[in-house]
């Protein structure tokens, strides 16, 4: 079981790395999209953030699915997985833990997707005219990538503090029944006693 919940969790835990690293890079290379301004649309040019969006995305969407998929959906799924939590106080934080990781998750792909869009390679109409009479072109603000870096990281972190809660790697409890443990069967002797003479036959 250690060595399950160990595997299951670097793995998310890669995944979620992996998706922080790319929000950082993204970060760092979304302002080079603005080109400039041809006099009558404002030029955009492709860059890596595009690329660093829509896989940050993936690999943050794929850890959290599978960290969801391991825990049985909060246990619901998994029924030997509900009898390893030791107090239903340690359930109800782990099914916030997972209601709040999806909700930040899908703010965080947002931001990932928003942020890829607007490094996409092409021409855009600027903003009205100012009184200038120069029109302005839009440009992507600063720590759009960067927030959705810090929710994957929160995301992940969630999901294996609620994986961890659902028993991942508690024992398992003892079965109440001697019989499933391959004990004999208890002994029962009836009011009175058995008959004078009685024998014990053992079914096959």
């Amino acid at each position: 079981m250690e060595k399950k919940a160990a595997v299951i969790c670097g793995t998310a835990g890669l995944l979620g790395v992996l998706a922080v690293i790319l929000g950082f890079v993204g970060e760092g290379t979304k302002s080079q999209s603005f080109s400039g301004f041809d006099g009558v649309n404002c030029v955009y040019r492709s860059t890596p953030a595009l690329g660093c969006g829509v896989a940050g995305a993936f690999f943050l969407l794929t850890a959290h699915v599978f960290l969801t998929a391991a825990t049985g959906c909060c246990g619901c799924y998994r029924p030997e997985t509900r009898k390893l939590i030791p107090s239903q106080t340690k359930r109800v934080f782990a099914v916030a833990m997972s209601v709040v990781a999806w909700i930040l998750l899908f703010i965080a792909l947002g931001l990932f997707f928003v942020g890829a869009m607007w490094n996409i390679a092409g021409d855009r109409k600027p903003a009205e005219a100012t009184s200038s009479g120069v029109g302005e072109c839009y440009v992507l603000q600063g720590g759009l990538f960067a927030a959705a870096s810090v929710l994957s990281l929160v995301i992940v972190g969630f999901g294996i503090a609620s994986y961890f809660l659902l028993g991942a790697s508690g024992p398992p409890r003892q079965q109440e029944l001697g019989i499933a443990m391959g004990q004999p069967p208890p002994y029962f002797q009836p009011e009175g006693g058995y008959p004078a003479g009685a024998t014990w036959q053992t079914r096959t």
